[in-house]
This record gives structure tokens, sequence and C-alpha cells, in this order.
């Protein structure tokens, strides 16, 4: 009964009980009264459920007293525990015995639990479980039982006990870590760690560490890993501290998805400018790459020139000097052509990315970005044509991998968006080349015109100079007849026309060149659109159609240009 009043085990039975209304209105003391009128039918149901609750071995002969007289509203039963039931005296140190069974849930850190059980306790300076202090053996409990990693440091040597979730983050230290002193598991950590603890262990006051960066030799290599976690003091009802705990968790993946986001929301807003140069936007796109140098240590930058069949760099990551053997200025893709150590026509068959497990047997050592060590993974990164039904091959990255990383799914789908972050931006600056190119034609093809028209009006003006000057003479002579006369005159007038027709081509050309002025003055503009109209009167009489011309009195005084009002009368009737 003792043991049912603790409130941890109090809701571990309502826990377990929750679906019956009787269970809402229990209260700690009475628990015990409540649980055993539940089962008083069933006798052996109820040391079941008390077996199963606190993993106890009940005795086979072990018989629960029952009293069916006992009434549940007296206040002397609900305070006697005695008169109920006497459970087997169990404590925190029963379930670290171990000689029991595992005493934890099945399945929750199975393996952990196994290696506490048959640990030597015995050989160690803090002695067997049993006579460890409560708050030890109640911090074991909490770590062995939750699926949350976490990890505990017991006695002054930091013996090292984690559960299942944690042992992930030991790689190839696990198992052998379990049990073992800290400095020994994590030496290669122990200076960055150690004033942590001694930090703790002199304020009282736990430490908190947000993605935090180590590297640690895990799978075979020193790694980049990012954790958060927490020290706190493991401590007794006389606060002196027999050890530490840290619940923590591994944050590198978060960190790594975070960072290689931000080079490609970069990487998309400077390569989505209106950049109309393939050249340009190559530099562009290693400049942005190289702002990440931890994973992507080196980059550079080829486009497929189909003419010549070769591919030309066209852009590289500052960090790769000129000339290097694994960047050469062009990759010829021709048969009998110098053959690249780069699996190019491998990329060229497939479009897939290909991995290039032993850059330092092929080339000399190449930038390990980050990191002090050189590049030793690279990958040929293919660049596809956007276009729809098109599916060549527009170019390939040459790029190092992150010397402390494992080259795994995340790292292959932040290279593939590379991939099409440049091979998008390459689609739309071809498109914006082509418009540009279009556009400069028709400038093109514009200043020809106008280069035209101005040529050809002054060769027209030429000969009808010539013709006016003695149609002028012969009239002014007064030697023709009237019917000649006329004549000569229509003649007159036409050449004239034809040759404000020139002139016009001619201001067309000043126009199209940005040379054209108006000249206003003030006009009367009725009489002098009726003088411009009578022009045609002859030829429209004569063919028998009646020409009025109505010039109301009000546009007098009227500043116009005269030379343009004449061109714009003329064409009008004229057409």
């Amino acid at each position: 009964c003792a043991l049912l009043r603790t409130s941890s085990i109090y809701m571990g039975i309502r826990g377990r009980f929750r679906d019956d209304p009787r269970t809402q209105t229990w209260s700690k003391t009475g628990a015990c009264d409540h649980l055993i009128k539940m089962y008083m039918s069933d006798p052996d149901q109820l040391l079941h459920a008390f077996s199963v609750m606190f993993e106890i071995n009940i005795p086979s002969d072990y018989k629960l007293p029952l009293d069916n007289d006992k009434d549940d509203d007296n206040p002397s039963h609900q305070s006697s525990s005695s008169s109920l039931v006497e459970i087997p005296n169990f404590t925190d140190a029963d379930l670290l015995d171990m000689n029991r069974p595992i005493p934890f849930h099945e399945g929750t850190n199975p393996i952990t639990v196994a290696l506490f059980r048959n640990f030597d306790w015995e050989s160690t300076r803090i002695g067997p479980p049993h006579k460890w202090p409560q708050c030890l053996r109640t911090a074991v409990n909490m770590t062995l039982s939750s699926r949350f990693p976490m990890v505990i440091f017991l006695g002054p040597e930091l013996y090292f006990v984690y559960n299942d979730g944690y042992a992930p983050s030991l790689g190839p230290r696990h198992p052998s870590a379990f049990g073992n002193v800290l400095k020994s598991v994590w030496g290669d950590l122990w200076e960055f760690i150690k004033p942590m603890f001694e930090g703790v262990a002199k304020s009282g006051e736990p430490t908190f560490s947000l993605d935090q960066i180590l590297f640690v030799t895990r799978n075979g290599f020193l790694e980049e890993c990012y954790l958060t976690w927490s020290y706190g003091a493991i401590r007794d009802d006389d606060d002196v501290i027999h050890g530490f705990n840290a619940p923590l968790i591994e944050s590198t993946e978060a960190v790594l998805a975070l960072r290689r986001m931000k080079l490609l929301r970069e990487l998309g807003a400077r390569t989505s400018a209106m950049i109309h140069d393939l050249g340009e936007l190559c530099s562009v796109a290693t400049e942005v790459m190289s702002t990440l140098p931890s994973d992507i240590p080196f980059a550079a930058i080829y486009l497929y020139d189909a003419s010549r069949k070769v591919l030309v760099l066209r852009s590289h990551t500052a960090n790769i000097m000129g000339g290097h053997n694994a960047v050469p200025d062009e990759i010829d893709m021709m048969e009998g052509g110098e053959p690249c150590k780069w699996p190019i026509q491998q990329v060229f068959e497939s479009h897939m990315i290909v991995e290039v497990p032993d850059l330092g047997m092929c080339f000399p050592p190449l930038p390990g970005g980050a990191w002090p060590e050189p590049a030793t993974h690279g990958l040929v990164v293919p660049i596809l044509a956007t276009s729809p039904g098109d599916t060549s091959l527009t170019g390939v990255v040459l790029m190092g991998v992150n010397t402390r990383r494992i080259y795994d799914e995340a790292y292959r789908d932040f290279v593939e968006m590379i991939a099409r972050h440049l091979a998008n931006s390459m689609h739309t600056a071809l498109a914006l080349q082509l418009e540009r190119s279009r556009a400069e034609t028709l400038v093109e093809l514009d200043r020809a015109k106008t280069t035209f028209f101005n040529n050809i009006s002054h060769e027209f003006r030429t000969p009808l100079t010539l013709m006016l000057a003695p149609l002028e003479d012969m009239i002014a002579a007064k030697n023709l007849s009237n019917e000649d006369m006329v004549q000569v005159q229509l003649v007159l007038r036409n050449a004239q026309r034809l040759l404000k027709l020139v002139n016009s081509l001619l201001d067309f050309a000043r126009i199209e060149a940005g040379r054209m002025h108006a000249r206003f003055v003030r006009v009367d503009l009725s009489s002098f659109t009726a003088d411009l109209a009578s022009m045609f009167r002859a030829a429209i009489e004569k063919a028998s159609l009646v020409y009025v011309v109505d010039m109301p009195e009000e546009h007098k005084d009227v500043f116009v240009d005269r030379d343009m009002w004449e061109k714009i009368i003329l064409n009008l009737i004229s057409n």
C-alpha cells in the first residue's frame, strides 16, 4: 500500500485502468482499496495485475486475503492498508537487481537493458547497483525506461550508461562504451566537454548546448556532427552530486538541411535574375556554391559545345588553381581524344549523377573546402535541358564531396537540386539571349531601312532638281501657248509634289535617326489647306467627280509646321 501511494505508481494504475469510470475518483490512499474491490470476484486476476504492473514474481502458493464484509465507505478501512493485502517489500534496488528478469518494459531498450544487467559493476568503484544511492538507481531507471536518447554518467569516474536511443550516436563505440569511463569512450571530445562537467559540479547549474558542432570519429572517419544536449547533476537528498544526466538529441540532419536550403535559396535568387550570358550565369553559380565550402569543397561548370563535341569550362570556384589537371579548359568527347579521368561519357549515356570515390588516385590533391584534408570523393552531375521534349545534356558540374560527411540520399537530393536550378536558369538565359538577339536583329533591320530611305531620297532629289529648273524657266519665258502652258504647269506641280514625297522619305529617315525637329509658325490654316487641296482639282474633275473644299473660317490662325502639314494633306487626298 505504501508503494501504491507514490505518485508515479498511482498514475501507472490509473493508466492501466483508465477506461473504468470508477477509477476517476480514486485517491492515492484509497487506490489499493478500490483496486481490490474491483477484482474481489477474481483473486487470480488481481494477482496477475500486480505482477504485471510491478514486474514481481508472486509465489504460486500466495493467497490474497479477502474480506467481503468490509464497507468501502468506512474511514477506518480506507486508512488501514494492512487489513487488505500484504505486498512483498519492493524498492528501486530490486528493480536493478541483476538476479531478477529485465525489469523494464519489454521492447523499450532491450539492448542496453541487457548490457546493464550483464555488466560487471562489482569491478567498478561505484560497486553493485543495490549499494548505489537512491538518486543513481532512479536515474538509471529513467534512462533505461525512456525511448528518448539519454545518457548518464555515474560516480566521479563518470561511468557511461545510455539507452538504445543514444546508441546510434556512438557508431562503432557501441556496445563496448557501455559502463566504460567517459574519458575512454570520448577521448577525442574530452578536452571540450570536461569544463562543462566541472562547471556543473562547482555551480550546480546545468549546461545547455544548442546545435553544437562536434567532430567525432565514427563510421571509420572524422565526422561532422551537431548535437543539442544538457548536462545536469544527479543529487541525493543531502544535495551531494553522485553523477550527471545528459538528455540529448543529434541535430546533424536538421543543421545540414537548413544550410543547404539556404544555399539553394541564394542560388535560385542570384541565377533567376535577368542574366543573358551563360558565362556570367556560371560565374554567379560557382560564386554562390563557394559560400558553402563544407558541402561543396570545389566545383567546376562545363557547357557542351555540340558543334565541336567538347565540354568547355565556363567557371569554377576560386579555390581551384588555374591549369589543375582535374579541371582542364576543355574535355574532348570525340573518340580518340585524350581520355578523361572523370566518367563524363557514363554521365552522357545515363543522365545520372556518377560518383568518383578515388579522386586522390586520379588527380593531384584537390581542395577540401572548409576542412584541411583534401577531397577524396567527387561527383559528375549532369545539367539536363528543360525544354519540353528535349532531354539532351546541356553540361556537367564537377564537384567534391564533404570529406566529413557520408554521401547519403539527403546529400544526393541537395546536389540534384543544384543541377535543377542551373538547368532552369540556363534555359531562361538562353530564352533571354534569343529574345535579345531577335531585338538586335530588328534594330539592325530598322537601321538598314533608315539608311536605305536616306540614300534613295538623295538619289531621287538630284534628277528632280534638274527637271524643275527647266520647267520653271519655260513658264517664266511665257512663250508657250495657253494649252502648252497648262500642261507644263501640271508637270511642274507634279514634279514639285514628287520632290515633296522624296523630301518626306528623307524626313522619315531623319525621324528614325532622331534628327527631325518641327518648326511651328502662325498659319492661316483654312487658306493654306485650300491651296494644297486645289492641286488635285484638275485630276478629280477630269474623272467627272464633284470636288468640294470647305474650309471653316475659325481655323485662320493656327501654329503648325507648314512642311509637315503640307505632307499630311497631300498624303491624305492622294490616298
